[in-house]
């Protein structure tokens, strides 16, 4: 087990697009500005990648920069199970999971720390604003409204958007979220929906999408295999 830190940001990683180095290295000088004076890792986990990830520089990369950890498995596992692992995997006082590309910008990373510290809350919900929506491919839209009104309607969820993929934790939220056993793209939903029911305090923390962020769309068998474990998590 690496030495705990104050912070460790997980950053799921599976099969990613080109140009993905250089979104990294201008992670790593992005969070060393962020949190200066403060403990933190950067977590890469590495979902079981078939193709478009270069290990061994991943590997010397980690091993020269004290800041980022570099985790991998064999078998893809899908988000969910990737951010489990990664949070299995880490001793911190605070946790923040992202997308990789970091599709809100550098600066909410620090947003939401600053809330779990200085605040004291248990949670942090990443809020995406109006103009995320309209950016959105069409059937991610569509699942992302249809996960909106079923959130309120049939879980009775104060909170609505489960989806925006950036999440800060506090080690009691930490604990709950390993409790949960949805892998893929929805495992927010059964994760905050037990954090609720648990009495965990949360704030929103508002986020737009950066400029010139492309987004990919779902397939059919996507939307099939959420559909099935969205109603996994009601039947619990």
């Amino acid at each position: 087990m690496e030495k705990r830190s104050e912070i460790s940001i997980i950053l799921p990683l599976y099969n990613p697009h080109p140009g993905w180095k250089e979104n990294l290295q201008l992670a790593l000088v992005r969070m060393e500005a962020l949190f200066q004076g403060i403990s933190y890792q950067l977590v890469i986990v590495n979902d079981g990648s078939t193709s478009g990830l270069d290990v061994p520089y991943l590997e010397a990369l980690a091993s020269a920069n004290s800041n980022l950890r570099y985790l991998s498995y064999p078998k893809n596992k899908g988000k969910g199970g990737a951010v489990r692992f990664g949070l299995q995997s880490v001793q911190s006082d605070y946790y923040i999971y992202s997308d990789f590309d970091f599709p809100f910008g550098y600066q909410v990373v620090r947003s939401a720390f600053d809330l779990l510290r200085d605040e004291g809350v248990g949670l942090v919900i990443a809020k995406r604003d109006a103009h995320y929506y309209r950016i959105l491919p069409f059937v991610r839209k569509l699942l992302s409204r249809s996960l909106q009104i079923m959130n309120y309607f049939l879980t009775g969820f104060k909170v609505v958007d489960t989806q925006a993929g950036l999440k800060g934790l506090n080690e009691e939220a930490k604990a709950i979220f390993l409790t949960t056993k949805t892998t893929s793209f929805i495992f927010e939903v059964e994760f905050i929906r037990k954090a609720i029911k648990k009495g965990i305090s949360y704030k929103y923390l508002d986020v737009r999408p950066k400029e010139g962020i492309q987004l990919t769309n779902f397939g059919f068998a996507t939307i099939k295999k959420e559909l099935k474990s969205l109603l996994k998590i009601l039947s619990r």
